[in-house]
């Protein structure tokens, strides 16, 4: 059940959402997505209507390179949930000629548009309205809690398959789950499965 477009929340999210909701009194913050996830939540859009692939980019070269003092540099690079299996989005953020790809999956949402709507609303607190984020594709993450492993799969029935989304999402998730060059976590990909 999508809550965008609902507007109701199932039993399962709910509970998803208490804990979202609880996250401060756990940690200290919630992250710039967290708490645009929590915004879509609170107040539905439907930008997400007549989306599909003819909006999905291609993953680009050069993406990765950011000088200093770039806006963009306050944008996590993977900002995912703990634990289970979700869906997806590989993104790409711009902000004038500066550009960076970005992982991002909620456990509130159902939908690859609702995980792509809400880091819109997180790049543009975070880096301004100015700031343009395009989808490249989606699939799904599979963690399990407690095995050290992160599994990207499948596709995006919304947007589209995309060849090289999954590969470039785990490099993304390896060079973010990685501590003194020793990975904290096994991250494998694979095109097949929805």
């Amino acid at each position: 059940v999508s809550t965008q477009s609902t507007g109701v929340v199932s039993e399962d999210m709910s509970s998803r959402l208490l804990l979202l909701l609880l996250l401060p009194s756990l940690v200290s913050t919630r992250t710039a997505f967290q708490e645009a996830s929590l915004d879509l939540i609170e107040n539905p859009s439907d930008d997400y209507l007549g989306l599909d692939d003819s909006v999905r980019l291609e993953p680009r070269p050069g993406a990765d390179t950011l000088p200093a003092n770039s806006v963009l540099r306050k944008i996590l690079d993977v900002d995912i949930f703990q634990h289970g299996t979700f869906k997806y989005v590989l993104l790409e953020v711009q902000a004038g000629e500066d550009r960076k790809m970005i992982v991002r999956a909620s456990e509130l949402f159902d939908l690859h548009a609702d995980n792509f709507e809400a880091a819109k609303r997180e790049v543009s607190v975070v880096a301004g309205h100015t700031a343009k984020t395009s989808i490249l594709g989606g699939g799904r993450l599979a963690r399990p809690k407690g095995a050290g492993t992160i599994k990207v799969y499948g596709y995006s029935a919304t947007f589209g398959r995309c060849d090289n989304c999954n590969r470039v999402a785990a490099h993304i998730l390896e060079d973010t789950f990685r501590v003194g060059g020793i990975p904290t976590e096994e991250i494998s990909w694979s095109n097949q499965g929805y």
